[in-house]
């Protein structure tokens, strides 16, 4: 989408189609060493693409704020984390002989880019590169809340009618089957297949179910991730069929699923699975509060784990496979520097929010009712008032 919308058809006669984004569709995969290298060389081109089309608007108009987003290494760094890090639980170390470091290749092309654009920036502009997280071993499957849920029988599975007791576990094993079957498959025939193959997986997914009902349940798991899932409680007179009631019932629910989810342990580590367990309530308010998750769990994530004990539940093996190697971790960084930024470092923690309201600042554009606060490190020495020249007497 561009405004106006002819300018669409400019980029793609200039620089191609797409110039969004170098990979389309879903690019999860299991790849050999010509496929590592193939999406590599793609997420480059799509760098050198983007720098490219910075480099040329830049110089359109007399901008008062001017973004790009190199979201290349957002993907090298999910889909080939196991071939950067030798200490991943699936490291291929052949692999990384044959193709080197692709995540290293990645961000070196966007670093060159970064270069290549700021020659075309005079010393008056300020800039800031922003990283908004960084990225390690994907060690937690993606609906793993929801297993541990049922197996401390606060959620329960679906009822399956009578007349198709098979129909949803053989949807099920169909899927994973095919889901087996294609991380096998060379990237460049995966190519051919994706037309009809991700419409029938979609199919199978939708048409086996999920794995918990929720309107049986007492809780059930939202946004369910390798980062973090929450927990929404099955409440009386806020769900359709709430299981829980409201006030004491509810606290003592809330205080006994936390103890028993922090009891679960990785048998490899000894160490919890869950790092905390955070009440949204004690973070958040306001009329829209009812529609977020009441519990959000955040994984201890650094260590495999390839099974966990629980003394409710005893010893059940974890071990699993993904596409994505590689997935998010907390904390970022930021550089910035501008005619009236002063050298030094930041020694405190910044917050994702604060940084819109710094740059409507630097852009003198009010922003009100936000959650953040401005960076003053970027922005004191440039409304610092100016001192007076008459003296006290």
């Amino acid at each position: 989408m561009t405004w106006p919308p002819s300018l669409a058809a400019e980029v793609e006669q200039r620089f191609g189609s797409p110039c969004s984004h170098p990979i389309q569709g879903d690019c999860d995969a299991k790849r050999d060493a010509a496929g590592v290298a193939a999406f590599r060389d793609t997420l480059i081109n799509g760098v050198d693409r983007k720098t490219a089309v910075t480099k040329h608007f830049l110089q359109q108009n007399n901008w008062d704020l001017f973004a790009q987003v190199f979201t290349e290494s957002h993907c090298i760094g999910h889909q080939c984390w196991h071939v950067h890090d030798p200490t991943h639980q699936w490291h291929d170390a052949d692999l990384a002989r044959n193709v080197g470091d692709p995540i290293k290749d990645v961000y070196k092309a966007i670093d060159t880019a970064i270069g290549e654009i700021l020659k075309d920036i005079d010393e008056e502009t300020t800039v800031i590169v922003f990283v908004s997280h960084g990225m390690g071993q994907t060690n937690i499957p993606y609906g793993f809340l929801e297993k541990f849920l049922l197996q401390l029988k606060v959620a329960v599975p679906p009822k399956i009618p009578a007349n198709n007791v098979t129909g949803p576990l053989l949807q099920r094993r169909s899927l994973a089957f095919l889901y087996r079957m294609w991380q096998k498959i060379p990237s460049d025939v995966q190519k051919f297949l994706a037309p009809i193959i991700y419409p029938l997986s979609h199919k199978l997914s939708s048409d086996s179910g999920p794995l918990v009902d929720r309107a049986g349940s007492k809780c059930f798991s939202i946004h369910d991730t390798p980062s973090h899932a929450g927990i929404r409680v099955n409440l009386v007179g806020r769900e359709p069929e709430g299981k829980v009631q409201p006030g004491l019932e509810f606290q003592q629910f809330c205080m006994e699923l936390e103890k028993d989810l922090l009891g679960i342990i990785n048998v490899k580590t000894g160490k919890p699975v869950i790092q905390r367990i955070v009440r949204t309530a004690d973070y958040y308010s306001g009329e829209n509060l009812a529609h977020l998750p009441d519990l959000l769990v955040e994984w201890y994530e650094e260590d495999p784990i390839p099974a966990v004990f629980s003394e409710k539940f005893g010893k059940i093996s974890t071990n699993f496979w993904h596409p994505r190697t590689g997935h998010h971790r907390a904390g970022g960084m930021f550089l910035a520097f501008g005619p009236s930024i002063q050298p030094g470092t930041v020694d405190r923690t910044v917050s994702l929010m604060d940084y819109a309201p710094t740059i409507a600042q630097l852009l003198n554009v009010s922003l009100p009712d936000v959650d953040g606060r401005p960076i003053d490190e970027l922005l004191m020495p440039l409304h610092a008032p100016q001192a007076s020249s008459r003296r006290d007497t």
